[in-house]
């Protein structure tokens, strides 16, 4: 677990769900380095809450280490305050079912929308790629 302290999230980042860390402490709990624009599932010990994020790297070296920017939709999801300091434990997500889940809560609507779009149509057409020999198995 990272002790970090939070701080505002950048006004252009708000509802992209983007947290942004410093490099060296952007690392799972079994010291893995976690690469910048990965989706994460992100842990806070002292709330027991966790969410879907990307993380990435401060947007200036004169940022401090200890920070972690979390813009306020991702700090309510968190129950988390501005200027105090948690213990934060990130583990990558998995290729497909976590970045999956991500967009499927994400804060944009866009990326909202267009997973959710994008579900209903794979489940019409395996319906539509089934039916067929569905209707020659029961004709017979």
């Amino acid at each position: 677990m990272h002790q970090l302290k939070v701080v505002q999230g950048k006004s252009e980042e708000i509802n992209k769900d983007i947290i942004r860390v410093h490099e060296s402490e952007r690392k799972t709990s079994s010291g893995k380095k976690i690469k910048t624009g990965m989706v994460c599932k992100v842990f806070v010990g002292r709330t027991n809450k966790s969410t879907h994020a990307i993380l990435r790297g401060h947007l200036s070296e004169e940022e401090d280490k200890q920070n972690i920017c979390i813009d306020e939709t991702l700090r309510e999801k968190l129950t988390v305050a501005v200027s105090k300091s948690y213990e934060f434990e990130f583990r990558e997500a998995s290729r497909w079912w976590g970045w999956w889940r991500w967009a499927w809560n994400a804060s944009d609507p866009a990326y909202q929308i267009s997973t959710r779009i994008a579900v209903v149509l794979g489940f019409f057409s395996i319906i539509l790629g089934l039916a067929p020999f569905l209707l020659a198995y029961f004709k017979y």
